[in-house]
């Protein structure tokens, strides 16, 4: 049944097409996002998640030592 439906739409054999082109631009472009990333920054992302444990038991010793 749907794909009698389908079928009916005039000029639906397009969207597929559009749809994959929407999918692979997107891609690329975050694959051109990443890659032109700088090293530097890369890592000072990379190591956020050490630094606010650091942070956090900073504040836990400063709050038990009152």
């Amino acid at each position: 049944m749907i794909r009698n439906v389908l079928e009916s739409i005039e000029g639906v054999g397009i969207y597929p097409t559009i749809s994959l082109l929407i999918f692979l631009a997107l891609f690329i472009g975050a694959v051109v996002y990443a890659c032109s990333q700088r090293k530097e920054s890369l890592d000072a992302l990379a190591e956020l998640p050490l630094k606010e444990d650091e942070h956090e038991k900073h504040q836990h010793n400063k709050h038990s030592l009152r």
